[in-house]
C-alpha cells in the first residue's frame, strides 16, 4: 500500500489518538512520495492543531503533550494497521508543526 494524505489523515484523526491526547483537535498530514512502488520513500508534513488556547511553546510539555512522543509511539504504531512495513517503506523525514486554536504556530520540528 502506498501512503496517501487521505489515508493518513483518516487514521491519525481516529479516536485512538484523541482518547490519548484530548487536547488535539485535528491532525493534518501531507505526504511526499518518491513514486517508487517497490521501495517507497516518504516525507511527512504533520500539522497538529490543538483545541486548548492555554498551550504555548513554554508549557506544551508540562501540560502533557509531546509531539515527538505522539509520532514515535502512536502515529508510527498506527501504520501497522495499513500493513506498512517500516523496514521496506522508509519514512525519510518527518516535520511536525503544532498550532494553537487560532492557527498560530506553537512549535515546529
Amino acid at each position: 500500500m502506498i501512503l496517501t494524505d487521505k489515508v493518513l489523515n483518516k487514521l491519525f484523526n481516529s479516536d485512538y489518538i484523541k482518547n490519548i491526547y484530548p487536547m488535539i483537535d485535528n491532525i493534518d498530514v501531507n505526504v511526499d512520495w518518491d513514486g517508487d512502488d517497490a521501495f517507497p520513500f516518504y516525507k511527512l508534513h504533520v500539522t497538529v492543531k490543538l483545541n486548548d488556547p492555554t498551550f504555548n511553546e513554554y508549557n506544551i510539555y508540562e501540560k502533557g503533550f509531546d509531539p515527538h512522543y505522539l509520532y514515535d509511539y502512536h502515529l508510527k504504531y498506527l501504520l501497522n494497521f495499513l500493513n506498512i512495513n517500516l523496514n521496506t517503506a522508509l519514512i525519510e523525514q518527518v516535520w511536525i508543526k503544532v498550532l494553537n486554536p487560532d492557527g498560530e504556530t506553537i512549535v515546529k520540528y
